[in-house]
């Protein structure tokens, strides 16, 4: 479980430290994206940000109701 912690926060470094990227590979000696590539790597580095937020949003939420409603055993 650990690792998909770490291969999210070096893959954050790698896609938006570049963020925009250089698309176009006619201009010589420029490093250059492959957009649909980039994308995806974009794409599917902040949805695992948002579904991380989501599970701790979720998770506050259960603790909260389960202190209001009396459910937490002391």
């Amino acid at each position: 479980m650990f690792h998909l912690f770490y291969f999210l926060f070096i893959g954050s470094v790698w896609v938006y430290s570049i963020y925009p990227p250089n698309y176009n590979q006619a201009v010589a000696g420029d490093v250059y994206c492959n957009k649909t590539l980039y994308l995806f790597a974009f794409w599917t580095t902040t949805l695992g940000y948002i579904l991380l937020g989501l599970a701790l949003l979720f998770g506050c939420c259960v603790c909260l109701c389960a202190c209001i409603f009396g459910l937490a055993k002391d």
